[in-house]
């Protein structure tokens, strides 16, 4: 009665799981979940005739049964197949594996009668199919996506396929393993046990499989949409939506970093001509033709967007105006000879394309409907001109008055490590400055003066040490001056927590007390001493 219990409980399992795919399978419409849910209502069948053993022939309580249950994990390997698309779907051996399994059962049901031999070809067909199922999805391969789920599935079938491994090693070594299935004994209460753990675990890998699926699908949607928002669906390049957010990125990096960036916009000359003479599939074909030589030769940092129209709008990323007006160059040159003869549209007397640039260099703090409108202004420039040509727009930078506190050689002490920190004092201040003059957000101005005030304090300590070395008179002295400039850039620094409007403040401490004042008028002070232990040891190391 135990068994029997454990048995009508598997079958119990089996159906409900059966009846939950045959739902998902209609409302679904899915022609995949279909072999789940035959699978699954085969092994429901195939336990409710295990309980007939005893009472019916034993053509159904145990070929049968046995057949039925086999079937069941062929309809699970068969449906892994066509979830996946692996062809073919169904192969040969699946059936080389069906009926040997039938002529087995048959044999040693009716012929020589071996409960232990059909046990063993059971859970033989059952691990080769459950190993069918792993291959399938090993052959199916892996995505960073999909690792997620495939991999816990592979790691619960295997421990499956080891199971019934375990379960051959026994039936074969053990003497006291029962004459039938049915019959009340460990061997078999731990069969029905772990079957139905397992039942539970094929269920939940399937619904795991089956949201990996929906999963996939949905985010393939979802880069299908992105690219229809994002992209010119002619062109095939960015659209003007994507342009807003990459432009929040890089004029919020400039505006941080103060790194130079670029903006190119050319306009195809006459392009309403093409359109009026030749039709608007003509122009079309233009207008992929000169998007796909200006995408391939952009470099890794540059972004071309559609800008409307005939109109095409290059960012450039770390890239000054000269830098942008050569690549304008280069590019007007490459469109000028894009080879039209192949087309099926164009007529075989179409010349060819030209294009006016205009190219600018925004300035930190620049809005950007301030950007277009100069680099627009210097495209019309361009056209009217002659057009075919590039304009540049070079007054941005001059009108804001930005500051740019150039390295000089007479500056050089003769210590690269001295030298190598005044440098980078000089950029540090640069920076400082310019923010300061384009009225920066606080938080921007903070922490560039925070950067500089740490630096200050590291280069003065460094520089400290150095004199040390070389013996200089003075350090006393220099100690003295540097302390009062470190407790300047304290106080300055807490003024600009308070008050951000204190640009005056900053120009002043930075070009009179450190550059004029610290790297010019006091640290020029030991640039003798430097330069000789400099030679000294030049001509130590000649000698």
């Amino acid at each position: 009665m135990w068994n029997m219990a454990l048995s009508l409980s598997l079958v119990t399992i089996a159906s409900a799981i059966a009846i939950m795919m045959w739902i998902m399978t209609i409302a679904r419409k899915s022609g995949t979940l279909i072999y789940f849910a035959i699978s699954f209502s085969l092994l429901s069948i195939s336990f409710a005739l295990f309980n007939t053993q005893g009472f019916l022939h034993p053509f159904f309580g145990i070929v049968l049964a046995n057949f039925l249950m086999i079937l069941s994990y062929m309809f699970l390997a068969w449906g892994t197949r066509v979830f996946y698309q692996i062809r073919p779907v169904l192969p040969f051996r699946f059936y080389v594996y069906v009926v040997s399994a039938v002529v087995i059962l048959s044999l040693f049901t009716f012929l020589f009668y071996s409960y232990k031999v059909r046990a063993v070809t059971a859970s033989t067909c059952i691990a080769i199919f459950s190993t069918e199922s792993i291959f399938t999805l090993i052959k199916a391969g892996f995505v960073s996506k999909q690792i997620r789920f495939k991999l816990p599935i592979i790691i619960i079938i295997s421990l499956f396929i080891i199971f019934h491994i375990v379960r051959i090693i026994v039936m074969i070594i053990s003497s006291d393993i029962g004459s039938y299935f049915m019959e009340i004994h460990p061997y078999t209460t731990a069969t029905f046990l772990a079957t139905q753990f397992f039942t539970i675990l094929w269920a939940e890998l399937i619904l795991l499989a089956d949201m990996e699926d929906l999963l996939g699908k949905v985010e393939k949607k979802r880069d299908q949409l992105a690219s229809i928002a994002f992209n010119d669906q002619l062109t095939g390049i960015n659209n003007r939506y994507a342009l807003e957010g990459f432009l929040d990125q890089e004029l919020e990096r400039q505006d941080r970093y103060l790194e130079p960036l670029s903006f190119i916009l050319f306009d195809i000359d006459h392009f309403k001509q093409i359109n009026d003479k030749w039709g608007h599939s003509a122009g079309d074909e233009v207008l992929i033709n000169v998007a796909h030589t200006a995408q391939k030769n952009l470099r890794l940092t540059d972004r071309i967007f559609r800008w409307g129209g005939e109109e095409f709008l290059i960012v450039c990323p770390h890239t000054v105006i000269n830098g942008a007006a050569d690549f304008a160059q280069k590019l007007r040159h490459l469109l000028s000879v894009i080879d039209f003869s192949e087309s099926k549209i164009l007529p075989k007397k179409f010349s060819g394309i030209t294009a006016s640039f205009g190219v600018i260099e925004r300035f930190p703090g620049e809005a950007r409907n301030d950007c277009f409108r100069r680099v627009d202004e210097a495209m019309y420039f361009a056209k009217k001109n002659g057009r075919n040509r590039v304009e540049l727009d070079r007054n941005g930078k001059e009108k804001k008055g930005l500051i740019n506190i150039e390295w000089l050689e007479e500056w050089d002490s003769g210590i690269s490590q001295i030298d190598q920190e005044h440098r980078e004092l000089v950029q540090k201040g640069n920076r400082l400055m310019n923010l300061a003059v384009i009225q920066s957000k606080k938080e921007l101005l903070c922490e560039a003066m925070s950067s500089l005030q740490t630096y200050i304090i590291k280069h003065f300590r460094n520089e400290e040490e150095i004199l040390k070395a070389i013996k200089y008179d003075k350090l006393d002295e220099h100690k003295r001056i540097h302390k009062h400039l470190e407790e300047e850039a304290r106080i300055l620094y807490e003024k600009l927590e308070k008050d951000p409007a204190v640009s005056i403040e900053i120009f002043h401490f930075l070009a009179d007390q450190i550059i004029v004042g610290h790297l010019i008028d006091y640290d020029s002070d030991f640039f003798p001493i430097a330069r000789g232990k400099a030679s000294d040891a030049v001509l130590t190391s000649k000698e």
